[in-house]
């Protein structure tokens, strides 16, 4: 550069900022940030000499120094995009992610075309967990010819968070097949693979990892969940206790073993993992979940007393730590402790997403509610809707009731022209129905579940709403309406009966399940369900003026004991 020329420098002045270049350049940094002082003592305004110094403390780590010397140089010249890259890096050694995205957007105002600085700011982004953004930036970085390994699996990251797990993975089948060496690659190509279903393809590639890099932290936890899927169960074990036994073990692997062994039968141990999941991460509300049950099933209730009573102490915030409290204090019919956790509970979660007043009402510390909130039926179902279809196996039988039911019906009418699946969910019992009918309509409150019900197309309609209200906007429009598992989250069956009754046409028929109680009066289930006894349920359908044609035991489903869980299924018409 000619210093002369630009800032009126002296000989002996230029003759020195070149030695302090080359103190730099040569990796001496301290006489390079000597040289660098001793002119700007002379040359306080060098954009040059400011710029310098600040990569030089950069190298050193001495990142706020650098920060302050890189302010100063774009102050004396906005406009170079090099100096507003270089602070962004400085800024982002901080950990100050907001001003380096702010400094790398300053420097692609200036040099819109430079790939490095794309990838910069691309990395922020990433860190910031603005993953679209990130994407958008590498994916810019490539268009302009940077083309690195690195590039490409932090474009795979993106993409995997913006749930586009197989862009993400084509991506790391090209860096494996480019640099088959790659373990990063193959373990982010394993997840992807995860995700999206792949599980021979997934176990294949998370091996090649443990091949590569045989230590690396969470890949035989990894590989012992894809194992599972693939019911190679034994092979599964034997990687889960590789990744327990680990100097780092996650609490994610801890809390997957334990439900295998449960399972398996194995419920002491299981409660031993899920104790150590919770100790991981106590912040996790599954992690405290699965420990309480596990434990009431047990009869180790005062261990979770003792555990979460030292939780809510130290973290009074966590309202799933009162609510378990409360839990277990009620599974030991402890109800004014139990009422006094649940109350802390509830000030925290006013809308009481895990169901205390189930809780309460079943365990009779209260009178039994009418029936669950909104908010808790909502998150019930959202946390199951993606693997429904899963859950509903060999062990379900409630299709199959309201089916034999509504074939009866189809027996004396013929097709049934309209049909409503009333709570259809994830559309399992609307597939089953679909073929007999004329126009199928579907609702259900959960936007998760109606979303796996829209995949399967099978509904002319299909809402996401209250049942209620959905009713009471339909009088006198269906032939029949079928109501798999929906009335068993309410007390008075006759409240809800009366609506469906409006919405059927006259002659029209309604068929649904309801859990048997075998006290004889209506009770809450250990799951919340309410359970009637079939003179409650005669009664319910004559209130609602409704007839019954027919009510039938039955088993809805079995228990994680194998325990048979009776019900009724019901038809009955609208005369």
């Amino acid at each position: 550069m000619e210093l002369k020329a630009e800032y009126g420098m002296a000989d002996e002045l230029e003759v020195e900022f070149e030695r302090a270049m080359a103190h730099f350049e040569a990796g001496d940094l301290a006489n390079a940030e000597r040289v660098c002082r001793a002119l700007l003592t002379q040359e306080p305004c060098m954009v040059d000499l400011h710029h310098l110094l600040g990569a030089v403390l950069l190298q050193v780590d001495r990142v706020g120094e650098a920060v302050d010397a890189f302010l100063r140089a774009a102050e004396l010249d906005p406009a170079q995009a090099e100096i507003h890259g270089n602070l962004a890096v400085a800024y982002e050694a901080m950990g100050q992610l907001g001003p380096a995205a702010k400094a790398y957007r300053q420097a692609l105002d200036l040099a819109p075309d430079d790939p490095l600085l794309h990838a910069g700011i691309g990395a922020v982004w990433q860190s910031l967990g603005k993953y679209d953004l990130a994407r958008d930036s590498y994916r810019a970085t490539l268009d302009l010819g940077e083309k690195s390994p690195q590039i490409l699996f932090n474009l795979a990251v993106a993409e995997r968070m913006t749930a586009r797990p197989s862009d993400a993975a084509d991506i790391c089948r090209q860096l494996v097949e480019e640099a088959p060496a790659n373990a990063d690659a193959w373990n982010l190509f394993a997840i992807c693979l995860t995700e999206l279903g792949d599980f021979e393809q997934a176990a294949l590639c998370f091996e090649k990892v443990l091949a590569l890099d045989a230590g690396r932290d969470g890949v035989h936890g990894s590989l012992a969940v894809v194992l599972t899927k693939l019911d190679r169960r034994e092979a599964a074990r034997a990687a889960f206790e590789r990744a327990i036994t680990a100097p780092i073990v996650d609490a994610d692997c801890l809390l997957n073993f334990g439900m295998m062994l449960e399972e398996e039968g194995e419920e002491t141990r299981a409660l031993e993992l899920y104790g150590r999941a919770l100790d991981l991460d106590e912040s996790s509300a599954l992690n405290c979940e699965t420990f309480a049950k596990l434990a009431k099933r047990l009869g180790e209730n005062a261990l979770v007393i003792a555990r979460l009573s030292d939780l809510a102490r130290r973290q009074p915030s966590l309202s799933f730590a009162w609510f378990y409290l409360g839990y277990a204090h009620m599974a030991r019919w402890e109800t004014d402790q139990a009422k006094d956790a649940m109350g802390r509970y509830q000030a925290l979660d006013p809308e009481d997403r895990l169901g205390s007043q189930l809780v309460l009402g079943a365990g009779g510390a209260i009178p039994l509610p009418d029936g669950p909130g909104d908010a808790f039926l909502k998150q019930f179902y959202r946390e199951r809707a993606a693997k429904w279809d899963q859950t509903v196996t060999d062990a379900y039988h409630g299709h199959e009731i309201i089916m034999k039911a509504f074939d009866a019906y189809l027996s004396e009418r013929g097709k049934a022209e309209v049909v409503l699946d009333a709570g259809c969910g994830s559309g399992g019992l609307g597939v089953l129905i679909r073929p007999k009918v004329g126009r199928l309509d579907g609702v259900d409150m959960s936007p998760e579940m109606v979303t796996q019900a829209r995949l399967k197309e099978i509904y002319d309609t299909l809402e996401t709403g209250d049942l209620f209200e959905f009713l009471r906007l339909r009088t006198n429009t269906y032939d029949g309406i079928v109501a798999a598992a929906v009335l068993f989250h309410y007390r008075d069956l006759a409240a809800v009966l009366t609506p469906i009754r409006a919405a059927l046409r006259p002659s029209g028929q309604t068929v649904f399940t309801v859990f048997k109680s075998a006290a004889g009066e209506v009770a809450l289930n250990d799951q919340g369900f309410f359970e009637h006894s079939k003179a409650m349920v005669e009664e319910s359908v004559s209130r609602a003026g409704l007839r019954l044609l027919e009510i039938e035991e039955a088993i809805h489903e079995y228990n994680s004991d194998n325990q048979p869980r009776p019900c009724f299924g019901v038809r009955c018409v609208r005369d």
